[in-house]
């Protein structure tokens, strides 16, 4: 019985650590392509969402 709990303690901290090197890679490589856009001229998304947000809000306030 302990052997099994402690095969199940193993087994979540392996799962746990793999999600943790997914997520820290994600985030690596979004960092890696907002500064290549950032470098190449073009907005980064999170600076196009907020223009295309801008725009909206500027559209609705228009059919008012």
């Amino acid at each position: 019985m302990i052997l099994k709990k402690a095969r199940e303690e193993a087994f979540k901290l392996e799962v746990k650590n793999r999600i943790n090197a997914y997520v820290d890679e994600t985030y690596r490589c979004w960092i890696d392509q907002e500064a290549s856009m950032k470098k190449n001229g073009l907005c980064s998304m999170f600076e196009q969402i907020l223009e295309d947000g801008k725009q909206l809000a500027t559209m609705e306030g228009n059919n008012e």
